[in-house]
């Protein structure tokens, strides 16, 4: 991050990062939910300090995004995020241009803590690494004051996010295309009426599923690939050839390889 003189630091969106601002809005919010489920009701006071305990250790999720003359950037949030009961639809819209407010959403209900992110902060794997710290933090402050202890918060080690835009450091430039430009099919559906939104909620076990994959000789990303592309062929093209190829564009967590 870079300071201003007012002491507020500010930082540019990665390559991936610039698009989301531009073509976000309440139809297609861009916001992905991760959540945790406890075996015990949520206590929003714990969960509001754990929060706050947390927060200033990830400096990519503590901020708010500014329009400049030519470009967006991400400028350093110095206010207090509140946690929420969840009383509305998952993964609604977050205004990304609001003066005062986050990028993320932290609510509760019953047993469950849910982190919505909208995708210009961070992807998956930094949104499960806040949670995780998230849901760390609010467990010791449960236990410690059953014990009447008051334990400082210390952040373990996969907490301090990179900021670093890797696509500048390890981009190079080809000769060509290395991905198909042929148009893919188009999956069409019909619209819910009114406003309404649909959720559908789908259970797997991890050990019958990492089971499946072994047997298949393929990793969990390849199988759940490859089950999508039989349900579009099964479904929307009711097992008939098509012209145009089923084009899955998959994202990849780069971290292991840089």
């Amino acid at each position: 991050m870079k300071k201003r003189d007012d002491h507020i630091t500010w930082r540019k969106l990665d390559n991936t990062a610039q698009l989301f601002p531009v073509i976000a809005n309440k139809e297609i919010s861009h916001v992905y939910r991760i959540s945790s489920t406890l075996k015990e009701e949520v206590r929003p006071d714990l969960l509001q300090q754990a929060l706050e305990d947390v927060l200033p250790w990830f400096d990519v999720f503590r901020v708010r995004l500014r329009r400049g003359f030519f470009w967006f950037y991400f400028e350093e949030n110095k206010n207090r995020p509140q946690v929420e009961d969840e009383t509305e639809y998952p993964c609604r819209y977050i205004d990304p241009h609001g003066r005062r407010k986050f990028l993320f959403r932290v609510s509760y209900y019953r047993r469950r803590i849910n982190l919505e992110v909208f995708h210009a902060v961070s992807d998956g794997m930094g949104a499960i690494t806040f949670l995780k710290e998230l849901t760390y933090r609010y467990i010791d402050l449960f236990r410690n004051e059953s014990k009447g202890e008051v334990k400082k918060y210390s952040p373990s080690e996969e907490c301090i996010l990179d900021q670093e835009d890797s696509y500048f450091k390890h981009y190079r430039k080809k000769k060509g295309k290395g991905y198909s430009t042929q148009r893919a099919y188009q999956i069409k559906g019909r619209r819910i009426y009114g406003g309404a939104i649909s959720v559908i909620h789908g259970y797997v076990s991890i050990e019958d599923l990492k089971k499946t994959c072994r047997s298949c000789g393929v990793s969990v990303t390849k199988y759940l690939t490859a089950v999508l592309i039989y349900s579009i062929y099964e479904e929307y093209m009711n097992r008939q050839q098509d012209k145009n190829p089923i084009g899955i564009n998959l994202p990849i967590n780069l971290r292991a390889f840089f």
